[in-house]
């Protein structure tokens, strides 16, 4: 399970593009310790998607399909909606 998880942490900061290496790639850092084996399952399926795909997901501009529509899913998309609040100066 380590050296799965350590993959799965070097494919979230390795995405290709910067935004979704910062997205998913803090995501991992912060839940992958207290991640279910099921939810490792979850992301590596994610990750098997197209990035634009998957950004245009977490960042809402267009649904994700149901088999991805899940708690992993949320995750990265609270963090995005958070990242950009931040940048534009709101704090609540």
């Amino acid at each position: 399970m380590e050296q799965r998880k350590k993959r799965l942490r070097l494919r979230a900061w390795r995405r290709g593009t910067r935004e979704l290496d910062l997205i998913i790639g803090t995501v991992i850092d912060r839940e992958l310790p207290s991640m279910s084996e099921a939810d490792i399952c979850m992301m590596e399926a994610l990750l098997q998607e197209p990035d634009l795909e998957v950004y245009n997901w977490i960042i809402g501009v267009t649904p994700a399909p149901a088999k991805y529509d899940n708690h992993i899913l949320a995750m990265l998309q609270d963090f995005a909606s958070l990242s950009k609040r931040l940048q534009q100066g709101q704090t609540s």
